[in-house]
């Protein structure tokens, strides 16, 4: 089980009251994964939220087949950091994948269940958001920088 002093000290948590991190264990479970092993695929319906306890992952996106990459990563997950914002904006699909490129331990939250704890205290749903905003902005500016790089490099090559 997820103990409430390793959620304090995930940023995404920090702030809120111990008896909303005490609700919140109770949701978590810990998976383990492999280097290369999927969390998630970009296209799949967003159910769950993650946190990197250990580890690193790659959030990717598909390119269309014709560019010089089929995938390319778009943000690197580092420890104690949050991905799987998709499972929380609302019914939908993941925008990413999520490739594990070492051995990782991960603390996965049904995105439903933690919404509705945040809807039984609003300041701790309030902070919350906004932290998933700032990440959402953040995640969007890595995509788009990275897509513009991607564009840049198949037109130098097609030019070639």
């Amino acid at each position: 089980m997820v103990q409430v002093d390793i959620l304090k000290q995930v940023p995404f948590f920090s702030g809120l009251d111990k008896s909303v991190l005490q609700q919140i264990t109770q949701v978590c479970k810990v998976n383990s994964y492999h280097a290369n092993e999927l969390c998630f695929v970009e296209g799949e319906k967003a159910e769950n939220f993650f946190l990197l306890l250990s580890g690193r992952v790659y959030l990717e996106r598909r390119l269309p087949v014709h560019w010089l990459h089929e995938v390319v990563p778009i943000h690197i997950v580092s420890e104690t950091e949050v991905f799987g914002w998709s499972a929380l904006a609302g019914p939908g699909p993941f925008t990413a994948s999520a490739r594990c490129t070492e051995d990782c331990e991960v603390i996965v939250i049904k995105g439903k269940d933690l919404l509705h704890i945040l809807e039984g205290n609003s300041s701790a749903g309030h902070l919350v958001m906004k932290r998933l905003a700032a990440i959402i902005a953040s995640r969007l500016a890595d995509t788009s920088e990275r897509l513009l790089r991607e564009m840049a490099d198949f037109e130098a090559w097609r030019v070639m």
